[in-house]
């Protein structure tokens, strides 16, 4: 079997050129001519598999990233406050920016739709690269600060325990002006917990994800009035929820068991067994042994 975590020739940090992108071309060609099975990640990483090698499409398996439930801290009640928090955990930078948040964060505090004391915003391990301010000059320009709170660098099971006690995750996204393959990682912590998503996401798997798990809202990370309004729904089901709901001490959160590692390791089982269960082929070598990449 083979396993592809990501793309490799058709990935879209992959930049060389020449003799070397000819040399990794065959080697990736190589791999779907041995292997028995090949696995990735996600469906849209198979799509471009099956492109470039629709003579091996019957190979691939899409197996998806997930959690290991026991790396979340217990939080047997998630704090309560009058206060909607949304949070975020991950790295910033120009092709993955709050700028439009930003901006829907000042339109709803300058027309009156949102308070202060309504609403706080946290961002935890990047939030400016080092040597770059952008972020934070804006949320200065536009008189957010406070509003916006910068916790900087967390533990990961920090972020996890975070990621429990808040109201609602923000996920953003990179604008690439394309359909997007790429599911970020903190996507499946962030379903397993169960806590209302706004996602800033173009077309694409993340995006479809939430929306096939009803997770929460995915609005277009350029598009500020809708990021407006789905803020103003949130900050709204929060107010209600903390009318109606009365805290009972012995409610837990609960979280879905859809992206598990047990989930992963029984697909990953069934496979093994198909493989080993029926004959293996004549290792037909689909690329001749002395085939060459020139």
């Amino acid at each position: 079997m083979a396993d592809f975590r990501d793309p490799w020739t058709q990935n879209m940090h992959f930049s060389h050129s020449g003799v070397r992108k000819a040399v990794e071309e065959w080697m990736e060609r190589r791999v779907f001519a041995d292997a028995d099975a090949v696995i990735t990640v996600t469906d849209g990483f198979a799509d471009l598999f099956r492109r470039k090698y629709p003579k091996y499409a019957h190979k691939l398996q899409v197996i998806r990233n997930g959690v290991d439930p026991d790396d979340f801290p217990l939080v047997v009640q998630p704090k309560r406050t009058e206060r909607f928090t949304l949070f975020y955990g991950g790295i910033l930078y120009p092709r993955r920016s709050p700028a439009a948040l930003f901006q829907a964060l000042n339109t709803a505090l300058r027309y009156g739709k949102l308070s202060p004391d309504q609403i706080r915003v946290q961002f935890a391990v990047v939030f400016d690269y080092p040597g770059h301010t952008e972020n934070r000059d804006l949320c200065r320009e536009l008189g957010l600060e406070s509003v916006v709170e910068v916790l900087g660098y967390l533990p990961h099971r920090d972020v996890l325990r975070r990621i429990q006690e808040v109201d609602a995750l923000l996920l953003i996204g990179e604008r690439t002006g394309q359909e997007n393959p790429y599911v970020a990682g903190k996507l499946y912590e962030y379903l397993h917990v169960q806590k209302p998503i706004l996602a800033l996401l173009e077309d694409g798997e993340a995006a479809r994800l939430i929306q096939t798990d009803r997770a929460g809202d995915v609005v277009d990370p350029t598009d500020v009035a809708g990021i407006t309004q789905a803020l103003l729904r949130l900050v709204d089901a929060h107010a209600k929820k903390q009318r109606h709901v009365q805290a009972d001490p012995t409610s837990g959160i609960v979280r879905s068991n859809k992206y598990t590692r047990q989930t992963q390791t029984a697909e990953l089982a069934r496979l093994m067994n198909q493989l080993t269960s029926s004959p293996r082929p004549n290792s037909s070598r689909h690329l001749n042994e002395n085939a060459t990449w020139t």
